[in-house]
């Protein structure tokens, strides 16, 4: 199975580069800065890729994302607006190319920890990283009707079942797709799905932003604090399904300590002993948002540009049942 940096991908075209570098040279000349350095381009994936651009009002990054990533402009122009300095600002955006660029948000945790920050760090951000969930939770059917996706509780077993009557997401040509086996366990898993739902509907938390891949990666810190980037796998979802991706990230010996580091803002809705006693069932049900979101990206992408994720989804739903049977 070939890399997937070697599929061949509209970012690193030619002429697509030219159209991105000069929208960029317009968009700095409306903001009275000049490029003093070669526009870089360190990360690309099939759904996007980012550029480093280099001012002499300081470094600006350009993100492009596949159409339907787009939400990710009006997602932050809220998330600013609610939660100020907590992601990264927005300075010209075209939501028809799902082009964006934006202030540079400070370093991120893995290049001050290259081996992954301590569990203290960890034990700061995520508080934070609630109270933003808190301040944007009253926008959130806002910012449904903005594009971004609705992966609310009463949606995720209906996108469960789509995504397993999919054949090219579950049983990809290449790769290891999932056995007949499988899929009957996965259907099975109604009934469970749906106590884990009224387990977690139960604490009555508002919908909110739910980033699905709040990771070291993704964190920034500046003279302003944490700040988190990458919202392009975000949805408005139940809020504590944010916890699967740093809680897995951290591991299980400092877990604890991470997750209710998070919950205490939560507290101010229900108690923390009950806010624990959901977190299991909202770790189970984040995998549905985490299928979710690959479904989004492999609605548009070809079976060459998917190359080295085809196995994606699959994995992911054998996680599902891993948890599910626990």
């Amino acid at each position: 199975m070939s890399h997937p940096e070697k599929t061949r991908l509209v970012w690193t075209d030619a002429s697509w580069r030219r159209s991105a570098e000069l929208w960029i040279r317009e968009r700095l000349g409306d903001l009275g800065r000049e490029l003093v350095a070669p526009v870089e381009q360190p990360h690309v994936r099939a759904w996007g890729t980012v550029m480093r651009v280099r001012t002499d009002g300081g470094p600006l990054w350009f993100k492009a994302s596949i159409a339907p990533l787009a939400y990710e402009a009006p997602l932050l122009e809220a998330l600013a607006a609610h939660a100020p300095g907590r992601v990264p600002r927005l300075v010209a955006a075209d939501v028809s190319r799902a082009w964006m660029l934006m202030e540079d948000a400070g370093t991120r945790l893995t290049d001050l920890h290259p081996d992954g920050p301590p569990v203290e760090m960890w034990r700061e951000f995520l508080p934070v990283y609630a109270q933003l969930q808190l301040d944007v939770a009253a926008a959130s059917a806002d910012l449904v009707g903005r594009g971004v996706p609705d992966r609310t509780l009463p949606v995720l077993l209906d996108g469960l079942e789509r995504v397993l009557a999919n054949d090219r997401l579950v049983r990809p040509a290449t790769g290891r797709g999932l056995e007949a086996d499988e899929l009957r366990r996965l259907r099975a898993l109604g009934p469970h799905l749906a106590e884990a739902l009224d387990v977690v509907g139960a604490l009555g938390l508002p919908d909110s932003v739910q980033h699905d891949d709040l990771h070291a990666w993704n964190v920034c810190v500046g003279s302003g604090g944490y700040s988190f980037i990458d919202w392009g796998d975000a949805s408005i979802a139940q809020p504590l399904l944010s916890l699967y991706v740093p809680l897995a990230h951290v591991g299980p010996g400092r877990a604890a300590e991470a997750r209710d580091a998070y919950l205490e803002p939560w507290t101010a809705v229900r108690p923390h002993g009950e806010l624990v006693a959901a977190c299991d069932a909202a770790i189970l049900l984040a995998q549905l948002t985490g299928v979710l979101k690959w479904e989004l990206i492999n609605s548009v992408l070809s079976d060459d540009e998917r190359t080295g994720y085809e196995d994606v989804i699959p994995k992911r739903l054998r996680h599902l049942l891993e948890l599910a049977c626990a």
